[in-house]
């Protein structure tokens, strides 16, 4: 799952620098983020802190490297990055291993 539609939702799982705040969910959510070098604010998107460095940010469109530089606006720099869904499509439903990968087909998003 590396280039998703801009248009479908996707999950991505963080591990990263820095902490969350109330105001980092806030940001997020509240179309008041905009990213360095894009004229609008990012779409709402649902920042869930899982740990103290650890979340689950789901977003609605996918402007480059969104992830990255929507945590690191609001200072938790991401040391690592994994999707985990776009659309219904759960990476844990395929069943691969580390190393694996599985053609998809447009419509199983």
């Amino acid at each position: 799952m590396t280039s998703p539609p801009p248009s479908r939702r996707q999950s991505l799982r963080s591990r990263h620098g820095g902490g969350h705040s109330d105001r980092s969910r806030g940001v997020v959510r509240l179309r008041t983020l905009t990213l360095n070098g894009e004229p609008r604010p990012c779409a709402p998107a649902l920042l869930e802190i899982r740990e103290p460095r650890r979340a689950l940010l789901t977003l609605t469109e996918g402007k480059y490297h969104q992830v990255r530089r929507m945590l690191a606006a609001v200072g938790a720099p991401v040391l690592s990055l994994c999707r985990v869904s776009i659309g219904s499509l759960h990476l844990d439903s395929l069943n691969l291993k580390p190393g694996e990968w599985a053609p998809i087909r447009p419509d199983a998003l």
